[in-house]
């Protein structure tokens, strides 16, 4: 296991996460991240995708789910 810290695009929060080095090494060259990584939960993989950490992003589309 290797941990990689991601810093959010929009709060600048720093999230660190572990993930198998083969499993990243495949992503970084262009592995689908819910393939890559099917341990990681829904807004972790989110995070690495758009750069967008999971409270960010549940902010930015809270009016859209209240709908």
């Amino acid at each position: 296991m290797i941990t990689i810290a991601v810093q959010c695009q929009r709060c600048g929060s720093i999230i660190e996460l572990e993930v198998r080095e083969e499993d990243f090494n495949r992503w970084n060259n262009g592995g689908l991240a819910q393939d890559c990584f099917p341990y990681l939960d829904a807004g972790q993989r989110e995070l690495l995708i758009s750069g967008i950490c999971d409270d960010c992003f549940n902010e930015m589309f809270a009016e859209e789910e209240e709908e």
